[in-house]
């Protein structure tokens, strides 16, 4: 997917939302409820500015584990916090 995500995705219901991550990540739903709030707890209140930058983790993650784009991603114990630390970090610093 990459920096182009579908306007039309980020405004689907959140039920579709998390399909798409399904369908093109194998995320479960708990991991995205975890990564969803994260978000929101550093800051992301806007629904769509949180959609984009899950999407974006998504694709971090899946590189980061030599996965790309609809192949499952892993996160063992600890691993979704320090890849999503990780992450957060990097986009912070391109700030």
């Amino acid at each position: 997917m990459g920096t182009d995500i579908d306007s039309q995705l980020l405004q689907k219901p959140d039920l579709a939302f998390y399909e798409h991550c399904l369908n093109h990540y194998k995320l479960n739903r708990g991991i995205y409820n975890t990564i969803d709030q994260r978000l929101f707890d550093c800051g992301l209140d806007a629904i769509i500015d949180r959609r984009k930058m899950i999407i974006q983790f998504l694709d971090y993650a899946a590189i980061d584990q030599g996965a790309g784009t609809g192949k499952f991603i892993t996160f063992g114990k600890g691993k979704l916090a320090g890849i999503l630390n990780d992450f957060l970090e990097r986009k912070q610093q391109a700030v």
